[in-house]
């Protein structure tokens, strides 16, 4: 129930730019990870949708305010 209530929150709240960017990084292949203040996704690659930022562990805490993407591309030093 209290997962429901979070989302509709943050659906209610995520600007849609941001839902957008978010999508256009999850395209991007070499974009790995991707950590935000609405959703956290460890593999950007895979099959699996991004897990809620519920904001209760240490490192959903951590991404409350910024983005973090991790790249993979070996010209990137």
């Amino acid at each position: 129930m209290a997962e429901i209530a979070w989302s509709d929150e943050r659906n209610k709240n995520e600007p849609n730019k941001v839902r957008e960017f978010r999508k256009s990084l999850m395209k991007c292949p070499v974009v790995s990870q991707i950590f935000d203040p609405w959703y956290l996704d460890t593999n950007s690659k895979d099959k699996n949708a991004p897990i809620q930022n519920m904001q209760i562990t240490d490192n959903e805490k951590t991404h409350v305010r910024h983005f973090d993407i991790t790249i993979l591309a070996s010209e990137i030093l």
